[in-house]
């Protein structure tokens, strides 16, 4: 009678052998070096650089250019804001914008890529006192920086 072996001389246990080494070094090895999850990189919209004011008869217009670049989306709007300076002896006075209004964008209406495209805002504050506006564009769910300020008293 013959006795067979258990063990290593048998194919299973160099089967089985193989089979620890390799996961063993699938996980040592793996794909690289893992860090956290990244959240994709979305560019706001360029900010407004060219906010300007204008005053008839105590209605404000603002106006500015659509920034265009290249590789980075159109803006879906623009939130337009504006704060009260309070009365002139005031300096110190901390500025608090609130929201005024808001320009949205139709998508199917763009000027040729050669025009500078304008848009204009018509506010009418109150007479005597003297404010600043400022206008922020947005899209894909961000809001650019602000523009530059501009005063008035109208």
């Amino acid at each position: 009678m013959t006795t067979r072996r258990q063990g290593f001389a048998t194919g299973q246990g160099w089967m089985i052998l193989l089979l620890v080494a390799g996961g063993f070094l699938a996980c040592v090895v793996g794909c690289g070096r893992k860090g956290p999850p990244v959240a994709p990189q979305i560019a706001p919209p360029v900010a407004v650089s060219d906010l300007t004011v204008r005053v008839d008869k105590g209605q404000v217009t603002l106006e500015w250019s659509v920034p265009a670049v290249s590789g980075v989306a159109p803006p879906e709007g623009f939130r337009i804001y504006r704060a009260d300076l309070g009365p002139a002896d005031c300096a110190d006075c901390p500025l608090l914008f609130a929201e005024i209004g808001e320009r949205r964008l139709d998508p199917n209406q763009r000027p040729a890529p050669q025009q500078p495209w304008r848009l204009s805002w018509q506010d009418t504050p109150a007479s005597g006192l003297r404010y600043l506006y400022k206008v922020a564009a947005y899209g894909r769910g961000r809001e650019t920086l602000d523009s530059n300020l501009v005063g008035v008293q109208p």
